[in-house]
C-alpha cells in the first residue's frame, strides 16, 4: 500500500512520505540576499496550502529534505515560492543524487512541475464558497510569477529498482531572471533494500469524473444543468477528444492497480455537490405512451474507453464498473417527459410503488443490456 500510496499523487494530490525540515548556511545566505525579491523553500506537501496563507507562507523557511524510499518507490515533495516583486523565467531544476560509494540516482528520475489551481467548492454542499486550490500536476520549465503570489513547484523523486541501497544526497535550485543566486535546497533520500510489490499485487480506486474534466477544459462554471439537455457542451462528451484529456491519467490509473469504473446512472446523484455537474451516462425518458426509454450512448463510450485502457477486462472477469446511485441524494430522479415537452425531476421513497414504477424498468433494461455487453458479471 505504501507504493500505491506514493505514486497515487500522479492522479489527485495525496498526502505521502515524510519530510524533515533543517537549514542550511548556503540556503539562508541565498535567502538573505534575494529577500527582497522571493523566498523559496521545501514546503510540507500533507497540507493544500493556498494564495489565502500568502502572508503565513512569506515567512516560511526549509532548505532540506529527507525521506525514505523502497526499491522502486516515488516519493514526493512541495517547494513553496513567493514573491516581493514580480519575477521572471522562476525554475527548479535538480542535480544527480549521489551516495558514499559513487553510486548515482540520476536527474531524470527527479520529475519537477508547477501545480495549477481549479476552482473548487469549501464545504459539503451546493452552497459552499468557490475557492481556488493548487490542485493539478501542471508543467515543467520556466513560469514568470506576480509580485505578492504564491505557487508551488511538485517534486517526484523516482527510485528505479535497480537503484543501489544507500543514502543519497543532491540539490535542488529555484532560480530566476532577478536573482544573482539561485536558492539551493538539500535532499537526503536513504534507499532501503526492500522491493515494493507489483502494481497488480494490490487494488486501488480512484473515483473518475469525466465531466468535470471535460467543463474544466470547456471553462465551464457551478450551475447545474438540471436535467437533460441539448446544449454544445453536450456534443464534446465521450468524444475522442475528451478522452485524450483522461487517457494518460488512466493509464497511469491502472499502472498502480487501479480497475475500478464508476459510472453516473442518475442526474447529479449527488445533488450537485461539487463545482461541475455530473450528469447521467444514461439518458432516462418517459415515452407519450407511458413506457420508458433508455439511451446507453454516453455510458458504453466511457465503458468501452475504460476497457480500452485497461482498467477494466471483462472477457476474463477484471475489474468493477460501479454504478451510482440507485439511492441518489434525496431519491431525487430527472427524466425527460415527452408528454410534457421537458425535463422532470421526482423523488421517491425507495421501496414505495412510484419508486418501484421507475427503478424496474430501469434495472430490467440495464440488466439486459450490461448482459448483451458482455459487462453484467463485473456491474
Amino acid at each position: 500500500m505504501k507504493k500505491t500510496t506514493d505514486k497515487l499523487k500522479k492522479i489527485v494530490l495525496a498526502f505521502c512520505c515524510s519530510i524533515s525540515l533543517v537549514s542550511a548556511t548556503t540556503v539562508n545566505t541565498a535567502a538573505a540576499e534575494n529577500s527582497d525579491v522571493m523566498n523559496a523553500y521545501v514546503g510540507n506537501e500533507k497540507l493544500l496550502d493556498t494564495e489565502l496563507n500568502l502572508d503565513e507562507l512569506k515567512k516560511g523557511s526549509g532548505s532540506s529534505y529527507k525521506g525514505t524510499a523502497w526499491l522502486n518507490d516515488e516519493l514526493s515533495s512541495k517547494i513553496v515560492v513567493t514573491t516581493n516583486q514580480e519575477v521572471h523565467d522562476v525554475e527548479v531544476t535538480a542535480n544527480d543524487f549521489t551516495n558514499q560509494a559513487g553510486k548515482v540516482l540520476a536527474k531524470e528520475n527527479i520529475e519537477i512541475k508547477w501545480l495549477k489551481e481549479v476552482e473548487a467548492k469549501e464545504g459539503r454542499n451546493a452552497a459552499g464558497k468557490v475557492k481556488k486550490y493548487p490542485d493539478v500536476i501542471h508543467k515543467g520549465g520556466k513560469k514568470d510569477i506576480a509580485a505578492n503570489d504564491v505557487q508551488f513547484a511538485w517534486v517526484t523523486i523516482k527510485v528505479p529498482e535497480t537503484t543501489a541501497p544507500g543514502i543519497y544526497k543532491g540539490t535542488l535550485k529555484v532560480s530566476a531572471a532577478e536573482l544573482e543566486k539561485p536558492f539551493e535546497l538539500q535532499y537526503t533520500i536513504e534507499v532501503l533494500n526492500l522491493k515494493q510489490p507489483a502494481a497488480e499485487a494490490t487494488e486501488i480506486q480512484v473515483w473518475q469524473h469525466p465531466f468535470s474534466v471535460a467543463n474544466y477544459y470547456l471553462g465551464l462554471g457551478e450551475k447545474a444543468t438540471g436535467g437533460i439537455t441539448n446544449e454544445v457542451r453536450n456534443d464534446f462528451y465521450f468524444t475522442e477528444e475528451h478522452f485524450n484529456l483522461m487517457r494518460d491519467s488512466m493509464k497511469e490509473y491502472v499502472s498502480i492497480g487501479g480497475h475500478d469504473a464508476v459510472a453516473n446512472i442518475v442526474e447529479e446523484a449527488w445533488n450537485h455537490q461539487s463545482y461541475y455537474n455530473d450528469l447521467s451516462m444514461v439518458k432516462w425518458t418517459k415515452k407519450k405512451d407511458g413506457t420508458w426509454e433508455f439511451n446507453y450512448d454516453w455510458y458504453d463510450k466511457w465503458i468501452n474507453f475504460m476497457i480500452e485502457c485497461g482498467v477494466l477486462d471483462p472477457a476474463n472477469g477484471i475489474g468493477q464498473i460501479k454504478c451510482y446511485s440507485i439511492v441518489p441524494w434525496n431519491n431525487q430522479i430527472a427524466y425527460f417527459d415527452e408528454a410534457k415537452g421537458k425535463t422532470v425531476k421526482e423523488s421517491h421513497e425507495p421501496g414505495s410503488a412510484e419508486w418501484k414504477a421507475m427503478w424496474q424498468p430501469f434495472l430490467e433494461d440495464f440488466l439486459k443490456h450490461s448482459k448483451e455487453m458482455g459487462w453484467f458479471e463485473i456491474t
